[in-house]
């Protein structure tokens, strides 16, 4: 039997152009021109916190025919595409573009192993550029500095900074996305932002520049990232909108630690799988409580807090000293010296509103729970027969109190259910899939998911001089 997997790189193919899947091996162990990729050597990574996934593999020809590598054809900043057709033949499990290709004789001095680094469409936002625009003409000129949206929610800004940017790409360009560069929003939009001011820049500033604003108003974590099938996915994360997740929230498989809790049939259940490796770190070090804001300038009077401490801002306190919606917890209070250089407005309103939106950001990201957990899990196995033959992916999950839907991926960004009492990890609860790696057992297209679940990684904030959060 076949296995369901490919992976393409734009502009590559072989068999004289009759075949472009680097995994199947067995089509180009006939001649030794063709190139393969061996499945141990691919691994991937999915993340839903904002930091950019990412994909390496190794490719093999054993022979190089006539001087003419297997990469002479491929495109510049190649898209890739890793598939498994028993999930979807359209929707990739992975979608990126190549970001270095490293090229080593073999010892017989006739082929080539070739590592290949592929990063996934986040990357490529620092590529995309946002800007007003426009055509002009030698007598009339026209603005082309700063976007500014007024009166708008944080969806409405994204939907229109999308469809400016949508425009202007080129049919190469849009591979990387989705045709149109859509977005999936996750909860609600905020509440009008007010007057938004975009710059000339990337789209990954233009974004950072909503979301912080939109965290602002009432300090609940906003976070987007490009998914598999390109399209930028935003909103908040840290619940669950209803006591189930939805079909598009799900995850194939509750992970429980008990092996008579089990479940791998049936459609009137959630199917079930032990964990292998589980832990749960707790990261005391990223707490932050109190900061000081170094804005463009010290001047006491450009600062809402003048009149208790300019510029400082602590965790638990309400308005101007602080978001005020945190509650106190035990223990020291960390400090720290933040810079903010975007908060250099002489009008005190207007730079305190930066002030206070970022320094909601640092301590959204860093106090809200106290330490920030991280579980870790493994999910190995497999089911003979249908689509858990090469890996366990596909199952029944609870999506309502009395319904239950086909999940047919680990996805990162989803919800997964865990029980492991000894961890005090409860079913009440369900935890969110933050990142996720994806590998091949040894000679063998059998896969193994390593799930990092519930606590967002940092993330860069464009306003700060120092990452945090």
């Amino acid at each position: 039997m076949a296995h369901p997997f490919s992976l393409t790189i734009g502009g590559v193919t072989w068999n004289a152009g009759a075949n472009s899947n680097l995994l199947d091996i067995a089509g180009a162990a006939g001649n030794p021109t063709y190139p393969y990729v061996e499945p141990s050597n691919l691994k991937l990574t999915q993340d839903a916190s904002g930091s950019g996934a990412s994909m390496s593999f190794t490719v093999t020809q054993p022979s190089t025919p006539a001087g003419v590598p297997w990469t002479t054809d491929m495109h510049d900043n190649a898209v890739v595409l890793f598939l498994d057709s028993n999930i979807s033949a359209s929707v990739p499990l992975f979608r990126g573009f190549v970001q270095s290709v490293s090229v080593t004789l073999l010892p017989n001095g006739l082929g080539t192993e070739t590592e290949v680094t592929v990063a996934d469409p986040t990357a490529w936002l620092e590529r995309t550029i946002v800007f007003r625009g426009g055509v002009a003409t030698a007598t009339a000129a026209r603005n082309v500095g700063p976007i500014i949206y007024s009166g708008k929610t944080d969806q409405q800004i994204i939907t229109a900074l999308l469809t400016l940017v949508g425009g202007r790409q080129d049919a190469a360009t849009k591979l990387v996305f989705d045709a149109t560069l859509g977005a999936d929003y996750i909860g609600s939009a905020s509440a009008s932002l007010g007057t938004v001011e975009i710059a000339p820049g990337t789209l990954r500033s233009a974004l950072d520049t909503v979301a912080e604003a939109a965290q602002g108003l009432n300090g609940v974590v906003r976070r987007y990232f490009v998914d598999e099938r390109g399209k930028l996915v935003y909103g908040t994360v840290r619940t669950l909108a209803a006591a189930y997740p939805s079909a598009t929230e799900a995850s194939p498989f509750e992970i429980v630690t008990n092996p008579a809790s089990e479940r791998f049939s049936g459609t009137g259940a959630a199917w079930a799988t032990t964990a292998r490796d589980i832990k749960v770190d707790y990261d005391h070090d990223r707490l932050l409580k109190r900061i000081l804001a170094q804005a463009a300038s010290f001047n006491s009077k450009y600062d809402t807090n003048y009149a208790t401490a300019a510029y400082v801002r602590t965790y638990n306190l309400a308005s101007p000293q602080g978001p005020g919606v945190l509650t106190a917890r035990g223990g020291p209070r960390a400090e720290g010296v933040i810079e903010m250089p975007t908060a250099k407005a002489t009008d005190r309103t207007k730079r305190s509103k930066v002030v206070n939106d970022l320094s909601a950001a640092v301590f959204f990201g860093r106090a809200r729970s106290g330490p920030p957990r991280s579980i870790s899990v493994t999910i190995r196995g497999a089911i003979a027969g249908g689509a858990n033959e090469y890996g366990l992916v596909s199952g029944y999950a609870r999506t309502g109190a009395s319904t239950w839907t086909l999940i047919s991926r680990w996805q990162a960004g989803r919800w997964v259910s865990i029980t492991a009492p000894g961890l005090g990890l409860t079913p009440a609860a369900y935890y969110r899939i933050e990142s996720l790696s994806m590998g091949f057992e040894d000679r063998s297209f059998q896969r193994y998911y390593e799930l990092t679940i519930d606590q967002p990684r940092r993330q860069g904030i464009s306003g700060l001089r120092v990452s945090e959060g």
